[in-house]
């Protein structure tokens, strides 16, 4: 899924996800093209967004710097996939 301001690397690992560190709330609704607006969202740690869904961050209208979404693999979306928003480190 590439989009405005939206970079993407593969992770690796047992349940391989894709990660993208979109710069700004127009990226971030690009890289969420797709998903479900009901499927679930994580926040790690103090990060300063309030989101529980997809279309929470849908709605936002800034996004921090510096955090990283990260997605299921399509196959893998339905029913308990999350999207988990962190720190990039």
């Amino acid at each position: 899924m590439a989009g405005v301001g939206c970079k993407s690397a593969t992770g690796f690992g047992r349940k391989p996800t894709v990660r993208h560190t979109p710069v700004d709330i127009a990226g971030v609704r690009a890289c969420l093209h797709g998903y479900p607006p009901y499927m679930k969202v994580e926040v790690r740690g103090d990060i300063p967004v309030v989101a529980k869904t997809v279309a929470d961050l849908c709605s936002l209208s800034t996004w921090p710097p510096g955090l990283i979404l990260n997605f299921p693999r399509p196959g893998d979306r339905y029913p308990a996939s999350v999207v988990v928003v962190e720190r990039a480190s």
